[in-house]
């Protein structure tokens, strides 16, 4: 399945609106979510994964492929937020899959 434009957060702007008003805040492992309401026709998902906590390119991408599918299986679930998940730490691609079954749920909870 793909992951369309349409689920994603694309802009500097929409980030910046996420990060600047801060409506749910949830960290788990080596994670942050922020996420606030939206006017879209569902969840839709950012990213900020830097190079300071996972300098290699690969690492980098691999964590993001888990970001992805994680939030591709559990969208449905979702009410109408955007989400932009945060690495605040080193992580693993095991480590992520865990931190990132624990966010969905709460963000769920939280936003609905």
């Amino acid at each position: 399945m793909r992951f369309p434009r349409a689920h994603r957060l694309t802009r500097r702007t929409e980030f910046e609106r996420v990060l600047r008003q801060r409506g749910v805040r949830i960290v788990s492992g080596a994670f942050v979510a922020l996420a606030l309401p939206n006017a879209m026709t569902g969840a839709r998902l950012g990213m900020i994964i830097g190079k300071r906590h996972l300098p290699r390119a690969v690492d980098r991408n691999r964590i993001k492929r888990a970001i992805r599918e994680s939030f591709r299986r559990h969208w449905v679930d979702l009410p109408k937020i955007d989400v932009v998940i945060q690495l605040a730490g080193k992580a693993q691609r095991e480590d992520a899959r865990a931190a990132l079954a624990d966010i969905w749920p709460r963000l769920a909870r939280t936003s609905a």
